[in-house]
């Protein structure tokens, strides 16, 4: 499959502007990051939801059976069990469809403080209630301050660290205005406990990131280096697709030089067709020493990419090299960017080679009309879609996707869908080959880069 090439020079000043604030390491760890504490907070919503439910089945049954129970009691319970039930199934929803940032930990974390309270706030309407330090259930206090470690976020453990000492503190307040004593050790005893527990979940969490970094970068760099390889191997086809049109070219212009009568419009067509090839060698010397400074710099991490601007790029060069092929654009740019390795630059190359795929077809028939389209997809995932009125896939090359080396035309590389595929599959994305009666079409599914 033959692929285009893409615009050189300014393309490489540009790319810049297209990464991160934090560069791609930061941005990738916090990716990493809110991946692990998002499946970690689904896990405590679920069990935010069965402790909820079962405390509120225990009290209403003791409080049944003991006939002690009081009506405040039962509003604060029911209050403590609808809201960590409701927050739980809200927290559920929203990983569904997106990953929980920073912001919503910390929230996590306020509500548990707060369900705590709620929940140790009852034994103040119980006649047996001797005052907060004489009851075990105090201990939940540093041990939900522990559990903010799963959180993998500095804030959300600071957060917790101060909403479950002020939590502590008004238990422990309270007990004097209801004539209870406060023992002193035993209050001493409960703030080094409290104490001992935020250093912990401090320590404990600034290790798990540190190793969570680490391991980040040694990742990065595997990736960074299979990118440079997959950057030569992608620079060498459209080399070699430039060199294949210039000799076809030249093949083309000798065979017209021979006949009888050289000196044509055509033959002055054929000569520019030569010198555009020869040109655009050059140029794609120029875009590899680009390419090979932006891995360097590590521009060519996954980083997001603007589908819009992506797309019409892709499309402005694709029509330089093919002006008598109509394409149709049906782009949305209320979507968010995507996650892609090298970003919008790397993107508009992939779509401009799939596009020349369609425009170059088997060798003998190929397509007139393409159509570009962007729509969403469930879980935060972007479907670009290019499809085309041409021959459609030879039978061969569907069970030949992902590898490199086949081709269907004789002045091919066989590197073209490959280095797609290649592309796509190292962001998580996936990319489907499908045909009809009225062409090809081919599908790239990516990550939302706000995921």
């Amino acid at each position: 499959m033959s692929m285009a090439n893409r615009e050189p020079g300014s393309e490489y000043e540009s790319s810049s502007s297209e990464r991160v604030s934090d560069g791609p390491h930061d941005f990738l760890l916090a990716q990493a990051l809110a991946q692990t504490a998002t499946k970690a907070e689904c896990l405590f919503a679920w069990f935010r939801v069965f402790f909820c439910t079962s405390a509120l089945v225990v009290f209403l049954l003791s409080g049944w059976k003991l006939n002690e129970v009081t009506t405040p009691q039962v509003l604060i319970e029911l209050a403590v069990a609808a809201l960590g039930i409701g927050f739980s199934f809200w927290i559920l929803h929203r990983a569904r469809r997106e990953l929980l940032d920073e912001s919503m930990r910390r929230t996590s974390v306020a509500i548990d403080a707060t369900l705590v309270l709620g929940a140790l706030a009852t034994n103040w309407f119980s006649p047996f209630y001797q005052g907060v330090l004489a009851s075990l259930d105090i201990a939940v206090v540093p041990l939900v301050t522990m559990t903010s470690i799963l959180r993998l976020s500095r804030t959300a453990v600071a957060t917790s660290a101060i909403m479950m000492t002020l939590c502590l503190g008004i238990l422990v307040g309270v007990d004097p205005k209801l004539g209870l004593p406060v023992a002193p050790d035993k209050l001493f005893l409960l703030g080094l406990y409290q104490a001992a527990a935020v250093i912990a979940a401090w320590c404990t969490t600034n290790w798990f990131m540190d190793t969570i970094r680490q391991a980040s970068s040694a990742s990065i760099r595997v990736e960074r280096a299979r990118g440079g390889l997959l950057a030569l191997l992608t620079d060498h086809h459209d080399v070699g697709s430039a060199i294949a049109d210039a000799r076809l070219n030249a093949e083309r212009l000798r065979e017209h030089l021979s006949k009888t009568s050289p000196r044509g419009v055509s033959t002055h067509q054929l000569g520019e067709k030569v010198e555009a090839s020869l040109a655009r060698v050059g140029q794609l010397l120029h875009g590899t020493r680009d390419r090979a400074l932006r891995v360097l710099e590590g521009a060519a991490d996954p980083q997001p990419a603007d589908i819009t601007l992506a797309g019409e790029t892709s499309i402005r060069s694709f029509k330089e090299l093919w002006p008598d092929v109509n394409v149709t654009a049906r782009l949305n740019r209320d979507l968010p960017p995507v996650l892609f390795g090298g970003g919008t630059i790397e993107l508009s190359r992939v779509l401009s080679h799939l596009m020349v795929n369609s425009a170059e077809g088997n060798g003998t028939n190929a397509a007139t009309s393409i159509v570009l389209e962007v729509k969403s997809v469930g879980r935060g995932g972007v479907l670009i879609s290019i499809s085309d009125n041409g021959p459609g896939f030879p039978a061969g090359l569907l069970a030949h996707l992902g590898k490199h080396g086949f081709s269907t035309k004789s002045r091919s590389s066989g590197l073209g869908l490959w280095l797609a595929h290649a592309a796509v599959s190292a962001v998580g994305g996936s990319l489907r080959l499908s045909q009809s009666k009225s062409g090809a079409k081919v599908c790239l599914t990516l990550r939302s880069s706000h995921r």
